[in-house]
């Protein structure tokens, strides 16, 4: 194969790719099933516009190791030993029984011991990124049961790459002894737990080095992908699949402060490299196997035990709150990390054409099928939650504080639950750590906790005034945020795609509306202006919306939504409609040669007509960027101008 057919097969997989990405976003699949999909049609078994080759082949390895450095990167080690007895009755179930479903359906189709062994092992794993997903997309992330299945796929994922591991030797070696397993198994507990303490403890250390020396801006990306090819490296050293390296290597480095800029520098390399591997399983089947009875008849059966097996698995949370059908339809979606089982059993010569392509139906039905039914029956507990009688409000409120955890004590009423959780939010400001209760209750949506009181709007402002990123990380992980203030939530989003913000907290801080306060504490001036206003929440609620409108979009529609949606009034909405509009008109009048004429000001003042406009356009421009003495001194002369000049 010579360059240009090389770069021809990489032009048609990424062009693939995104379009593949694209459609699926917009019918609400996942992404990887219109990947897989689209390595269908450019590969033989369609347009043939692209074939199996050595080039994708070891471009998609780097996109598997790139997507399992993201799993562990998403992951904690503490985390992991704190998932809770409910998680880790659920997932060792959800492990064992598809397994042994997986494994006696091979069996009965007259596999030999170790290809069922690999069957088995293929259907124990659920994806922890799709679930996530899943919950994400429902607004659910906080609830019980979605605590419940992500801490159980974290265990599955775990122990699915030691078994992994342990079958791909057990098959190698040809020998099923239970030495031979225990060694296996040893050798893949040994590496796991010393790469995971030693990249644990010289992983963040090292990292701080890399940052606070480096000069170029590609140093710290271009060293943590170096760091994760290491740990693949010694993966296969040690016989293991290098899959097992990278994903020991995210969770050394999930650890580290760097963390989330590794994430964000690392996600466009993803982006490249990760759908290659998915394009490369669509191009690699062929279509025409499936409709093959034998195909159809094995991946029926393992369809069959695969989906029990996850339900069952829901009963594995003994004592422990949550809906059980909700947690099993959790466990069922297979996705990126079945396929690499499936993958690997092929590539290996573990598994055959039919045995691959009725694996490969298996993971894309278990994937496709869990999305709907998990959204109709999280629906169905919602309404029956909603159903709930509440409990008569406590002498101390519906919140409690104990040992720094915030909860609810007791049930309220769901036209309280917006108030409550904008109140938690400020026990959250303050340190406290949000409960158990509290989460599972804001984790349920209902159609009042998107309803704005006086009281709501009074406590947010109160949390504009003195509010941090534990705040808004609060409101955005329960799903607050995005329900009842989805202005905040778009910018959120929009800040987190921007690869030119560096600082990860800078994405949950709204900095014009902390230097408002800032100069009103730091600056006399600054202070008397507060101190006329009439409405200074409204100079707040000014700077939020310009955050949250952004460079590129109108200040005044998000303006006029967010006060509607607050419920402030008519009033209210064209003064912060007015105030975002001429947010810099003071500012940028100070700084013409002209501005403190007469005429300069006469117009300002035909402009603003009411002093508290003034006032409130000075603190807004204070707050827009730093000025220096001689700058600042004609904006508060120009204030004091326009101000006697409306009065």
């Amino acid at each position: 194969m010579n360059v240009g057919e090389v770069l021809l097969d990489i032009l048609v997989v990424l062009v693939a790719a995104k379009i593949a990405a694209e459609v699926a976003e917009r019918i609400r699949i996942p992404t990887v099933v219109g990947e897989i999909v689209a390595g269908v049609i450019v590969g033989p078994s369609v347009l043939a516009l692209v074939g199996p080759s050595e080039v994708l082949l070891v471009l998609g390895e780097l996109g598997v190791i790139l997507l399992l450095l993201q799993v562990g990167l998403e992951m904690d080690v503490k985390g992991l030993a704190a998932v809770g007895r409910a998680s880790i009755g659920v997932g060792l179930l959800g492990v064992v029984l598809p397994m042994l479903g997986g494994f006696a359906v091979g069996m009965a189709f007259g596999e030999v011991a170790n290809v069922s062994l690999f069957l088995g092992a293929a259907l124990a794993a659920t994806s922890v990124g799709l679930t996530a997903r899943v919950f994400s997309d429902l607004r659910a992330l906080s609830s019980i049961e979605a605590r419940t299945v992500l801490g159980a796929a974290v265990v599955d994922d775990v122990l699915g790459l030691v078994i992994l591991t342990v079958v791909v030797r057990i098959v190698a070696d040809g020998s099923v002894s239970m030495l031979a397993v225990a060694g296996i198994v040893g050798v893949a507990a040994g590496f796991l737990i010393v790469t995971v303490v030693i990249g644990g403890r010289l992983g963040p250390p090292f990292f701080r080095f890399v940052q606070k020396y480096a000069r170029s801006a590609g140093t710290l990306v271009a060293i943590a992908l170096a760091f994760t090819l290491a740990f693949a490296q010694i993966a296969s050293f040690a016989r293991l699949a290098p899959v097992v390296g990278a994903f020991v290597a995210g969770l050394a480095l999930s650890r580290s402060d760097q963390k989330e800029r590794i994430e964000r520098e690392l996600a466009p390399v993803g982006y490249l490299f990760i759908p290659v591997f998915f394009l490369g399983i669509g191009i690699s089947i062929d279509i025409g196997s499936f409709f093959d009875g034998q195909v159809l008849a094995i991946a029926t059966a393992l369809l069959v035990v695969g989906v029990i097996g996850k339900l069952v698995s829901a009963w594995g949370a003994v004592g422990a709150p949550g809906d059980r059908w909700v947690i099993g339809l959790g466990m069922l979606p297979r996705g990126e990390v079945g396929l690499i089982f499936a993958t690997i059993g092929l590539q290996r010569g573990i598994l055959d054409g039919p045995l691959y392509a009725a694996l490969l139906l298996v993971v894309l039905i278990t994937t496709l099928m869990a999305p709907p039914l998990l959204r109709r029956r999280l629906e169905k507990v919602w309404d029956e939650t909603a159903q709930i009688t509440p409990d008569s409000m406590p002498d101390l409120g519906w919140l409690r504080v104990d040992d720094g955890i915030v909860d609810l004590a007791a049930q309220p009423p769901e036209s309280e639950l917006l108030t409550i959780a904008l109140e938690a939010a400020g026990a959250v400001t303050g340190g406290a750590r949000p409960g158990t209760k509290l989460l599972d209750r804001l984790g349920r949506p209902s159609s009042s906790d998107t309803a704005w009181t006086p009281a709501a709007a009074a406590r947010l402002f109160d949390l504009l005034a003195h509010g941090n990123e534990r705040t808004w990380r609060f409101l955005e992980t329960t799903g607050v945020l995005a329900r009842s203030l989805p202005e905040l939530a778009n910018a959120v989003a929009r800040r987190r795609a921007d690869p030119f913000i560096i600082e990860p907290s800078h994405v949950l801080r709204f900095e014009l509306v902390d230097r408002v306060g800032r100069q009103i504490k730091a600056d006399p001036f600054a202070l008397a202006a507060h101190e006329h206003l009439a409405h200074p929440e409204l100079v707040l609620l000014s700077a939020l919306v310009l955050e949250a409108a952004g460079e590129d979009n109108s200040a005044e529609p998000v303006a006029r939504s967010l006060v509607g949606r607050l419920g402030l009034g008519h009033e209210a909405e064209d003064t912060v409609a007015r105030l975002v509009v001429d947010a810099a008109l003071l500012r940028a009048a100070a700084g013409r040669l002209d501005g403190l004429t007469e005429e300069s000001v006469l117009q300002l003042a035909a402009h603003t007509k009411r002093a508290e406009t003034v006032w409130s356009l000075y603190l807004l421009g204070l707050a827009l960027g730093d000025l220096d003495p001689t700058q600042r001194n004609r904006l508060e002369e120009l204030t004091s101008l326009v101000v006697a000049t409306v009065e």
